[in-house]
């Protein structure tokens, strides 16, 4: 509301008033004439509410944010603000970078009259009115802030800052209305999530504990509306892994100075380690015979011997090991109360391990063969996974860690995946970029060439395999007839061709045999021929214009080369082949037994076996041809002949250029 002194304003939204009828003979008032705009500014801002929302921007008004030190430089611009497009100027200030911060405009009112703004005196000069007060005047100011910073007037949000990023949004100007749509029309034909260029994740040196990422500028579509990242961001995820204790993990020791690799790596702390030493010790003997010592090193394990001087104990016989005491109540041999004697005996130490790190650890002074037991928290592997939302912001999903196969998490509901982290908490944690991508048009175009020559490679192998031919139909709709037989020839329609030796050839018919009976000696008269089998199907010949109607062929040019083209022959394979045919022939020769009777002749019967060799065969599997970019120089020589009587030649143009010529 305007708080200004003699200042009304009559305008209500709630009567619907359309318009002000202005009344001849009545007197007009102030507040008629603040309603007026009033009404005005109010139907224009219903008509923009619905085309912009407070804080869209319009033009400029970026944002840049220093990670580190949270330092902001804000740009001047132009934002829809309260129904009308404000401009606001450049200003710098520092945010939180370890938190969600909310960065928008500042929007103050002020109500001047020529108190404090001279310029709003009357200035018609001559006039009884001059230099006399008038209307005062609402100004609006803007300036960037954010809502915690104490600034008067009302905030309206335009950037959200998560951990030093800008979350990004649609590329100005932002109209609702038009954005609406076209999400809604993504949603039904693409699907509405999916990127379409950039938002490649790497891994940067972890920091202060946090891992560190830089996500590629971008573009991507998340549920319908476009997200745009024209920079580079640096994103951190303080990941805390899923610990599991393993307790009393066994290694053999080899002895002396040893590395020991923890079997599930990597481990977060050790806990303990024990280890088996072996020591001397000086021990001196109770009061009384029989009575038990006790050893220094404990829990003892075993002990090695026991010596006094030149007399070694025997164990078992003359002491046993009790509760980590030598115990001399077997009644055998023993030192005398009050003198001493030395044990060398094993047992177990807690062992602080040495130059420790994820994978393992050096200990001293193991037994070599003994067992060191090693308590430590393990690491396990999980799969945490990058989103994006709506409002363009990016979140951490954390996944199910397992000791063997972890799987993803399920990305939640409104949100595009970016890319999946493989948490192995060492130096081979990789980034699998599982996100949905749009495909581009060459890459679709790649694909069908690829799809081609997949059918084209299925149809050769098909040629070449007589056993697939038994089942064609499960060959994925492609089918190849390798003229083995007539099995898969069309039964229902006339089959006009032969196949023999798996070509298809013109059929022999209208065979006829000449009847030889061998139960009475035969023999053809000389001179004579008779048709044993007969191929009536020829190849024929026809003229084309037999009578010769046609009118009188035009000049004739012709080049040298007429076309000029080359070939790149990229080899896949060659493979000479020798195919070896083998075939035998049965022949029947008339011996004449009698020369002078015609009666009595042999037939005898031969067979005479040839061999054909055809060598050095290419199979050709696919030929692929491409079209040059662009076309060599070279020189072409023509010729122009077929003139008529009185015709003489003017001119010479090829491809629309002139070129020179003799007569």
């Amino acid at each position: 509301m305007v708080n200004l002194a003699g200042y009304y304003n009559k305008f209500d939204a709630s009567k619907n008033y359309e318009s002000l009828l202005f009344r001849a003979g009545k007197v007009l008032q102030s507040s008629e004439l603040n309603e007026v705009q009033s009404a005005q500014i109010s139907r224009l801002k219903n008509i923009t509410d619905n085309l912009f929302h407070d804080g869209t921007v319009i033009r400029d008004a970026d944002l840049s944010v220093d990670p580190d030190t949270g330092a902001v430089q804000a740009r001047s611009g132009a934002i829809y603000l309260r129904g009308a497009v404000r401009g606001v100027g450049p200003r710098s200030f520092s945010i939180s970078v370890t938190a969600a911060t909310q960065v928008g405009i500042w929007l103050t009112e002020t109500a001047l009259t020529e108190i404090g703004d001279a310029d709003l005196l009357d200035p018609a000069v001559e006039t009884r009115n001059y230099q006399e007060p008038g209307a005062g005047r609402l100004r609006i100011d803007t300036r960037w802030g954010t809502p915690d910073d104490g600034g008067p007037g009302t905030f309206y949000p335009v950037w959200t800052v998560v951990n030093g990023v800008v979350l990004q949004r649609e590329s100005p100007p932002e109209i609702d209305a038009v954005a609406l749509a076209i999400a809604r029309y993504d949603r039904q034909s693409a699907g509405g999530f999916y990127i379409a260029s950039g938002f490649r994740l790497t891994a940067l040196a972890d920091v202060g504990g946090e891992q560190v990422y830089s996500l590629s500028e971008g573009a991507a579509r998340v549920n319908g509306r476009e997200i745009s990242l024209p920079h580079a961001v640096r994103l951190t995820y303080a990941a805390e892994p899923d610990l599991k204790t393993v307790a009393g993990e066994p290694h053999v020791a080899a002895g002396g100075t040893e590395r020991v690799d923890v079997n599930h790596a990597p481990a977060e702390s050790i806990q303990t380690v024990l280890a088996v030493k072996q020591t001397s010790s000086t021990i001196t003997h109770g009061a009384f015979s029989g009575s038990s010592d006790l050893l220094p090193n404990v829990p003892v394990l075993s002990l090695v011997s026991v010596v006094q001087g030149g007399t070694t104990y025997v164990p078992t016989t003359d002491y046993i090991l009790t509760s980590d005491h030598v115990d001399w109540s077997p009644g055998g041999d023993e030192p005398a109360p009050g003198t001493t004697y030395t044990v060398t005996y094993q047992y177990v130490a807690t062992v602080v391990p040495s130059s420790p790190d994820e994978g393992g650890f050096t200990v001293s002074g193991a037994v070599a063969g003994s067992v060191i037991q090693v308590s430590y928290k393990w690491m396990r592997p999980r799969i945490d996974r990058l989103v994006l939302d709506p409002a363009g912001g990016f979140a951490w999903v954390r996944g199910v860690a397992d000791d063997e196969s972890p799987f993803p998490p399920a990305v939640p509901a409104g949100t595009l995946e970016i890319a999946a982290v493989r948490q192995t908490w060492g130096a081979d944690r990789s980034i699998a970029d599982d996100a949905v991508r749009t495909v581009a048009m060459p890459d679709l175009a790649a694909m069908q060439r690829q799809v081609s020559d997949l059918f084209n490679l299925v149809s050769y192998l098909w040629l070449q395999n007589k056993t697939a031919l038994s089942d064609p139909a499960t060959k994925k709709g492609v089918f190849a007839d390798g003229f083995w037989n007539d099995e898969l020839r069309d039964a229902g329609v006339p089959q006009n061709a032969a196949i023999v030796s798996s070509v298809a050839t013109l059929p022999i018919i209208d065979v006829h045999i000449a009847h030889v009976d061998l139960g009475d000696v035969q023999t053809l008269a000389l001179g004579t021929a008779a048709a044993v089998i007969a191929q009536t199907l020829r190849t024929d010949a026809m003229a084309i214009n037999p009578y010769d109607a046609f009118d009188p062929l035009p000049a004739r040019a012709t080049l040298s080369p007429a076309v000029d083209y080359w070939s790149d022959v990229n080899e896949t394979w060659t493979t000479p082949v020798t195919q070896q045919f083998e075939r035998t022939d049965t022949y029947q020769r008339l011996i004449r037994a009698d020369m002078d009777d015609p009666n009595h002749g042999i037939v005898v019967t031969e067979s005479v076996s040839r061999r054909d060799i055809v060598v050095n065969s290419v199979e050709k599997i696919g030929e692929t041809t491409t079209e040059a970019r662009t076309l060599r120089e070279i020189e072409i020589a023509f010729s122009i002949e077929g003139f008529g009587a009185g015709e003489v030649l003017q001119s010479v143009v090829f491809d629309g250029v002139p070129v020179t010529f003799s007569a």
